[in-house]
């Protein structure tokens, strides 16, 4: 087995941090890798990454990717694959609903998922079996960080 090291919100992670993690990676003298690493991270990782003071450890980066932004067809694709993961009927989030989540979160994942389970607890502290887009629009209104500040 080869293990695999993760390292979330790597962004946060200051130039010498990162040059370590090069020094960590470095082949032994055998040229056998004992283990990788996984940087994920907001654009801010790539940007440091771009310094010159990292370009030993740019070299090393056998495979970069950019995650964009989910587009509305997306959002609603996103949702129904989990709805169905979750043994849950599509149709619990209407695609007006869909279309809600994905006009607040501008398609970003992490806001997409943060909406949706704000707006299916809501949903459900309220006993109703479906949220469509009125609902959706309130309830992303009362969520504190999205909703419209005057």
């Amino acid at each position: 087995p080869h293990p695999i090291i993760v390292i979330d919100d790597a962004e946060g992670l200051s130039v010498p941090v990162l040059d370590t993690i090069r020094r960590l990676t470095a082949h032994d003298l055998d040229g056998e890798q004992r283990f990788s690493v996984l940087l994920a991270g907001t654009e801010e990782v790539a940007e440091a990454l771009r310094l010159p003071v990292l370009e030993s450890l740019r070299s090393r980066i056998s495979y970069a990717h950019a995650l964009r932004a989910f587009t509305a067809e997306d959002t609603r694709n996103y949702l129904r694959f989990h709805l169905e993961r979750a043994e849950v009927e599509a149709g619990l989030l209407s695609d007006d609903a869909c279309q809600q989540i994905f006009q607040a979160s501008l398609g970003k994942p992490r806001q997409v998922n943060q909406l949706a389970l704000h707006a299916l607890i809501a949903a459900a502290a309220q006993g109703r079996d479906d949220v469509d887009g009125r609902f959706m629009k309130k309830a992303i209104d009362a969520h504190p960080l999205y909703r419209k500040t005057s």
